[in-house]
Formats: C-alpha cells, structure tokens, sequence
C-alpha cells in the first residue's frame, strides 16, 4: 500500500498538480504502516519543500513511522519540530513520541514527554497511559508507573486496560516492589 501511495503522490507531481497536505499526510501514513520511516521523513521534507505547513496530521503520521521504526530520536525531533512551527501536538502525536520512547528504551525521554503532555494540558486516553506505563515499567520506574496510572484514574477519567495494567506490575515486579504491585491488584 506505500508503494501504491508514494507513487500517486510522484505521479501528481508528474502531472503538475500540487498535492495538499492532506495528500501528502495520507503517503506519510501509508508509510507508517509500512515501516518506511526513513520514506516517511523524506516526504515530510518533499512537503516543506513544496510550500506548504506540515500539521498535526503530517507530523503524528510521521512521528507514528518513526516509532514503527523504533526510531525514537527521530520521534522526538520531529515533536521538537513541531514545537519550532508553532503547531501543537494532540493526544495522538504523544502517544507516538511515548510509544516510540518505549520501544527505544528512552524511558527518561518518555517521563519528560508525559511531563511536557501534562503541562500543556493534553488528556491522556489509553493508548497514551498505556505507552506511558509501559515506557516507564522498562526502566522499573515503578513509582512513575504507578503515578501514571493513579494520573490516568483521576485527572483523565481514563481507565487504564489490563495491559497498561500489567505495565505497572511488570516494573513493580522488576524493581522488587512487592507492596505497590498488590495494591494495584486490589484495583
């Protein structure tokens, strides 16, 4: 399917048409579910150098590429850059950028990106708690872990699923914390 994506896209170009960000979006994405970030990022730029302004769609599908893969650095410039273009990130770009932190084992990163998350007042859903958590729990930081989940509970009225869960017990469990992990079992 990115194949079929990118090559629309060079096609309409070929025909000189100006595709949209929306086009463009749409390739990034087709490129996410691929696992082509390095295509990925190479269209965001193919966007810039067209004259148009990325947003929040273009730049999550290409932070979403970059935590497929498991390129979590490039996930965090790219949030950077949003920050840098005055367009803000929602709930599904930082669950992207948490996801991406888990999988690279960036768990101070991803602490830092749930800190920045609460500041700009950005409600947390399960997915975000969840890659969160689970960020979190592969650094047995078992008390943000937990924290998270008691965030989740009452700040977002989000309720955490059994992996996000699972999460918190697995960093209990690695940092030998035995009292915390029963008491989120009597949750």
């Amino acid at each position: 399917a990115w194949e079929f994506a990118v090559s629309l896209l060079a096609f309409m170009r070929d025909m000189e048409l100006q595709p949209d960000v929306a086009c463009y979006s749409a390739a990034i994405s087709a490129c996410q579910r691929g696992v082509k970030p390095k295509l990925a990022m190479q269209l965001m730029r193919d966007l810039r150098k067209s004259g148009l302004q990325p947003d929040v769609v273009a730049y999550s599908a290409a932070i979403s590429a970059c935590e497929k893969g498991r390129e979590w650095e490039k996930a965090i410039a790219v949030l950077e850059e949003m920050g840098g273009r005055a367009v803000d990130p929602n709930v599904v770009t930082y669950s992207a950028v948490l996801s991406a932190c888990g999988k690279g084992d960036a768990w101070q990163v991803a602490v830092a990106v749930w800190q920045e998350m609460r500041e700009k007042q950005v409600r947390m859903n399960r997915i975000s708690c969840s890659a969160a958590v689970s960020a979190c729990a592969g650094g047995s930081l078992w008390q943000s872990a937990v924290a998270l989940l008691e965030e989740a509970w009452r700040r977002d009225a989000t309720a955490p699923d059994l992996r996000t869960y699972t999460a918190a017990l697995s960093a209990c469990e690695r940092a030998r914390e035995w009292e915390p992990a029963l008491c989120l079992l009597g949750d």
